[in-house]
């Protein structure tokens, strides 16, 4: 106890004894050695702690002599990476798991007042109460301070209003200067089609079709043309420009005024962009006409549908949730304050000598009672304190020793100020309490983590050399004795050093202590150890500060959920202030600064402070000849198994010697050359960052920074890399190289990016990922419901990052848009019971009424509403004759509304609600897809993908989009009645595609889709392939729907396998391919072709492939974890060559069209189908199959 640190002879009491410590992770800090150990100049470094009982002291480490001269027991930090430690994971042998027991009811603390103000405010800032006791202001959470900074810096620069009108206004670098230049009217309040420059149209000219005031005509437009371009054609020489220049002047006609809007959707075109940039020529045609509305930007800016930000918006100040913002207990800062203030009156009349008795009393009952208000603690000082008064008190009834009863009782003050400190601390309250006397308020705060924020002085970690060590002091709100040792009869504490994922040191433990009060032997299954708490927590504060003085650690009790990114400050906010958490009290040293023993914070050296060329000692300047075995020991490293993030001894030491080849002449080997550094110590971080220095210079450009590769950079946002500036050199080229709009098909993968850092404002992500919300409401949306759905998942480890970063960006977005949000939620929250209970009762009358009188009224209230998966799909009513719901086991709802705009009234929304099934597999693969599709256009190689998109909103529900003018194989088999014949898919094309070239063109798609479909069930292992899940357009698209088994998830029948075959290509297919027979044509070979184009593009780019998956493994997604992963890497076959990969899969497809279990897998669905739904025996004859083929019956 007392101010000092603690020395090796210190007795610490613990709880049922023990100290552990699980695994935890950070970014780019100092390297710390053990208390007990000497500094150390690698980065295994050990972490102390001590224990000891009433009857024995077990020092973990024998200290060094140094802590003899110097009692502060101060860190010696290496200037290297983020550190991180796990403080404690609770561990015990025995049965059952649980912490059982119960707490009585309490009462704590509450903020006076949310947010936050400046440090210098903050610091003077002082309200005094009646007598010794006051109250100070403060920020204790240097994460909230600066997050809340952050969002008001971006509202200040991004969000004020500009004039479409000048061209001046049009020059602001996109995603927080990201490179690109966002349109001039990005803040009119509307949504624009994405824009993809480097994007690949394969067609010269569109056919058009332009609607206006009630007139229309046809057209054709070149896509090599800007849209600004083809609007003036429109306004001055077109069949428009009268109609125009009648219903606004001629003179009045500005093309600055004008917009072009898709039909059927409230999305428009850029002006400053060429017509080929926009998504919608770039994606499949699913229609062979574009048509187009013209529309004055006056009109866009209607209030009912406006998404732009108000002048109120701009105004308003941004304020934390309060739940983030203030105390999760009852009792204000006055409770707290007069129960001090009692304490002191007591400790008077105790040293007065008058009534002793009754003072001492008094005064233990007001310590009971302060203990009790702030969460039922009491720390162990506290009561080892009173002891020693009670016995002073006791033994010294006629003579007090009075100097040893003054030191006692000012022991006792100091130590309930610091557990109440401590207690308002843990639980993120905004001030904290001292005393009035100088010398006792220095000595109540500087244990508490308020000393270190009040601290002025700092010094940076690399010039500062002392010793650091982490202490367990105490483990409170264990169950009790009984309800404990029924279950374990041991129990002990654990501590471990972290950078990232790697350990730095081995598991440092103490002796197990007896929870089993007798003789008897402890029984055999009390002998495993199990975990029933743990807790992670990061070394460095959010402002760099190195965390000093003493911590409540609130753990969490679900050890195998645990998020490799969770800290106590996540649990407590979780957690309520009296709940039954277990909390674990541990210390850290306080430094003061030589000669005036002033505060000291530590601090971690700037990035640039690495860059110094004095610190570099390496030659750049030459390099040697790339050989052929530096070729094969780069493709050895690279395509090693994808799931092993550490290189071996062997591979380390040759990418070390050859990085500069390397990095020269392969652009995937950045990743590779970084995890061959040992460790991120001081005097490696300058060569590290060279790597990213020449890197950088041989692989991006400015002139052209779509061209530099995502894969690496990609890579640098896994865990494995916790450098924060190895993670911010990716972000900012990431953002540098991806448009705004691209970047949102990578949403997934950055978010969960953004959780795995260690603070919300480690790196520039979050601000550049809210400036593209800004400025983009699609955008805004895609990136809500994803922070929405990740927040509906079992997250709680995450739950305060994602509340907080939702709060911000429903702030920065304004009003019009937050209320679109909650319009969606309305809807989603009445659709939610209407698909449950129709899966009861399956019927469309019901169904309809449902929707009458739970949705339509609901509807009605609003002007327009947007639905959820798409902003640009804008409603004014549901049409519910034509809603319906789809026979499967889920029976998915098909809603259709009517669409907002009346030009677009024949053109009627649909889109389908799914309940009962997680979505989130399918909207992965489909992002896989969409990525597939993209790299195989930029090969030039276009397979006509028909890409849908699949929106999960929480674990078991979402929207799909509907696909109109297409069936599944399963129906196209049933309306011909051919007994699956091979004419099947040939002649229902035919029906659909009168003419030869429209037949032609359609058999054409259908080759190319297929191939494209073959080749993506093949690599992501797509499962449950039957004809009811591959649904044909009339246009020939092929495409695949129900991703919900991936990655090889069987679906099994009665035990057996379902999916017999790697890919379904029936001869039905084959037939179709060539035209109408079941001979070998050219058209075949073609096919092939195209097959094995799209297996080996696939194959050069693994490792992006890859690296989209494993940056997805934090979000706990059935199959997609490491063994998804392996199984991806296998099917690529990376250790062929192209032309022995694209033999396999030639083979593999003649294997499957030979092989007869897809055909006999679409009759067992399809008579499912028949027998659940229609029970008509004469659709049996189906199932009598021609000679040559297996006969099921």
């Amino acid at each position: 106890g007392g101010s000092d640190s603690p020395t090796a002879d210190d007795i610490f009491d613990i709880k049922f004894l023990e100290v552990a410590a699980t695994p935890a992770h950070l970014g780019r800090l100092p390297v710390v050695s053990a208390a007990s150990a000497s500094v150390s100049d690698s980065i295994d470094t050990t972490v102390a702690a001590t224990y000891s009982t009433k009857e024995s002291r077990v020092p973990l480490l024998k200290p060094p002599q140094q802590r003899q001269e110097n009692r502060s027991n101060s860190c010696s930090p290496n200037p290297s990476s983020v550190q991180q430690i796990g403080a404690a994971a609770l561990c015990s042998e025995g049965g059952e798991s649980g912490t059982g027991g119960s707490m009585d009811d309490s009462v704590g603390l509450r903020s006076p007042r949310p947010g936050f103000q400046s440090d210098s405010q903050l610091r003077n800032a002082v309200l005094l109460t009646e007598s010794n006791i006051r109250v100070v202001p403060c920020t204790p959470d240097p994460e909230l301070y600066l997050f809340s900074e952050e969002i008001q810096r971006i509202q200040r620069n991004e969000c004020q209003p500009r004039d479409p009108a000048n061209p001046a206004a049009s020059s602001r670098p996109g995603g927080g200067g990201g490179g690109h230049f966002v349109n001039s009217c990005d803040n009119i309040g509307c949504i624009f089609n994405h824009v993809n420059p480097s994007g690949v149209v394969f067609v010269t000219e569109v056919p058009v079709t332009l609607h206006f005031a009630g007139i229309s005509f046809d057209t054709t437009w070149s896509l090599s043309s800007k849209v600004e371009d083809v609007m003036f054609s429109l306004l001055f020489d077109s069949a428009l420009s009268d109609r125009i220049a009648s219903l606004y002047g001629e003179r009045q006609m500005d093309v600055n005024q004008f917009l072009l809007r898709i039909c059927g959707r409230d999305e428009y075109l850029r002006p400053d962009e060429a017509l080929r940039s926009h998504s919608v020529f770039q994606e499949t045609c699913r229609c062979q006409r574009y048509e187009f509305s013209l529309e004055r930007i006056s009109d866009i800016r209607d209030p009912r549908r406006f998404l732009g930000r108000s002048k109120e918006d701009l105004e308003a100040a941004f304020h934390l949730p309060a739940k983030y913002s203030s105390f999760s207990c009852d009792v204000d800062s006055a409770a707290i304050s007069q129960l001090l203030n009692e304490f002191l009156r007591q400790k008077q009349a105790l040293l007065s000598g008058q009534s002793q008795d009754s003072s001492l009393t008094h005064l233990i009952q007001i310590v009971k009672f302060i203990c009790t208000k702030c969460g039922n603690l009491i720390l162990p000082d506290i009561l080892r304190y009173i002891n020693d008064i009670e016995t002073i008190m006791k033994y010294h009834q006629h003579e007090l020793p009075r100097n040893t009863l003054v030191d006692k009782l000012e022991l006792l003050q100091e130590s309930l100020l610091q557990q109440v400190n401590l207690f308002c601390f843990c639980w993120s309250a905004n001030y904290h309490f001292c005393c009035e006397d100088a010398q006792l308020s220095k000595i109540s705060t500087w244990d508490t983590p308020y000393g270190c924020c009040q601290a002025m002085q700092e010094e940076q970690a690399g010039s500062f050399h002392e010793y650091f060590y982490v202490c367990v002091s105490s483990l409170h709100r264990l169950p009790g004795n009984d309800s404990l040792s029924s279950r374990y009869s041991k129990i002990k504490v654990s501590c471990e050093l972290h950078h990232g994922e790697k350990r730095l040191d081995d598991l440092v433990s103490t002796e197990a202590a007896s929870l089993v009060h007798s003789s008897e032997p402890t029984p055999e299954t009390f002998r495993n150890n199990e975990a029933i708490g743990w807790v992670r927590l990061r070394l460095f504060d959010a402002k760099g500060a190195l965390k000093q003085g003493s911590y409540l650690l609130p753990m969490w009790n679900d050890r195998n959920k645990a998020s490799w990114n969770s800290t106590c400050e996540t649990n407590m906010c979780h957690q309520d202030a009296n709940s039954c958490t277990l909390l674990l009290h541990v210390r850290m040293p306080n430094y003061r600064r030589k000669g005036d023993n002033q505060p000291l914070r530590i601090v971690f050296p700037p990035a640039d402070w690495f860059y110094d060329s004095k610190l570099y000692s390496g030659d750049w300047s030459g390099m040697d000849p790339m050989t052929g075995e530096d070729i094969d020991n780069f493709h050895r490293i690279v395509n090693r198994k994808f799931t092993e993030s550490q290189l071996t001894d062997k591979d380390r030491t040759i990418v070390l010697s050859k990085r500069s080849i390397f990095l020269a002449n392969f652009a995937n080997s950045l990743p590779q050359v970084l995890l061959s550094f040992p460790s991120y110590k001081s005097d490696l971080l300058p060569q590290i960052y060279r790597c990213l220095t020449a890197w950088q210079e041989r692989w991006t450009s400015i002139d052209q920074p779509a061209d530099t590769p995502l894969a690496p950079l990609l890579q640098l946002l896994g865990p494995e890399f916790a450098d924060i500036e190895v993670r911010e050199f990716a972000v900012r080229h990431l953002f540098t190289s991806l448009q705004p709009d691209e970047m949102e098909r990578y949403l997934p993968q950055m978010t969960q990016a953004l959780l795995c850092q260690p603070h919300l404002c480690s790196t520039s992500l979050l601000c550049r990922l809210l400036i593209m919300s800004v400025h983009s409401p699609a955008f805004a949306s895609t990136f809500y419901w994803q922070l929405k759905l990740l927040s509906n998942l079992d997250s709680r480890h995450q739950r305060r990052r994602l509340t907080l970063i939702s709060a911000a960006l429903r702030h920065l977005c304004g009003a019009c848009v937050e209320t679109e949000w909650a319009h969606q939620e309305q809807l989603i929250d009445a659709l939610e019971p209407v698909a449950v209970r129709l899966q009861t009762h399956k019927s469309v009358e019901q169904f309809r009424d449902e929707l009458c009188m739970k949705i339509q009224p609901m509807l009605s209230r609003w002007s327009h509403f947007r639905l959820p998966h798409d902003m640009s799909l804008l409603a004014r009513s549901i049409s519910i004759p034509r809603c319906s719901f789809f026979s499967s086991k889920t029976m998915p709802l098909r809603l259709v509304f009517q669409p907002f705009h009346e030009s677009d009234a024949q053109q009627l929304l649909s889109v389908i609600y799914k309940k009962g099934d997680n979505l989130s597999i399918d909207a992965l693969c489909l992002q896989m897809t969409y990525l597939f599709n993209l790299i195989w256009r930029k090969e030039g190689l276009d397979l006509r993908m028909l890409l849908f998109r699949v929106f999960p909103t929480s674990a078991d529900a979402g929207f799909v989009e509907l696909v109109t003018d297409c069936k599944s194989l399963k129906n196209i088999h049933l309306e011909f009645k051919t007994s699956f014949g091979a004419a099947c898919v040939f002649d229902w094309l035919r029906k659909h595609n009168r003419t030869e070239s429209e037949l032609s063109s359609a058999v054409d798609t259908f080759t190319r889709s297929l191939a494209g479909w073959l080749v993506i069930t093949y690599v992501l292992g797509v499962c449950d392939r039957h004809n009811d899940n591959i649904m044909l357009c009339h246009t020939g698209h092929l495409f695949h729907i129900d991703f919900a088994k991936l990655l090889g998830d069987s679906e099994k029948f009665l035990g057996v396998s379902r999916d017999r075959v790697p890919m379904v290509f029936t001869k039905d297919m084959f037939y179709a391919i060539n035209g109408g027979t079941l001979a070998v044509t050219p058209r075949y070979f073609q096919f092939i072709t195209h097959c094995v184009d799209a297996f080996n593009i696939l194959r050069r780019n693994s490792i992006l492939l890859l690296t989209m998956i494993k940056l997805m493994l934090p979000a706990n997604i059935p199959r997609f974890n490491l063994e998804g992963i392996e199984y991806v890497q296998a099917r690529l076959e990376l250790s062929l060559n192209e032309l022995q990969a694209g033999r396999k899969l030639t083979v593999l497809l003649d294997k499957c069209l030979r092989d007869d279990s897809a055909e006999l897998n679409f009759r067992i669905q399809t008579l499912f189908y028949l027998t659940l739904f229609y029970l008509n025996p004469l659709y049996l004859t189906l199932f009598y199959l021609t000679p040559h083929y297996l006969t099921l019956f």
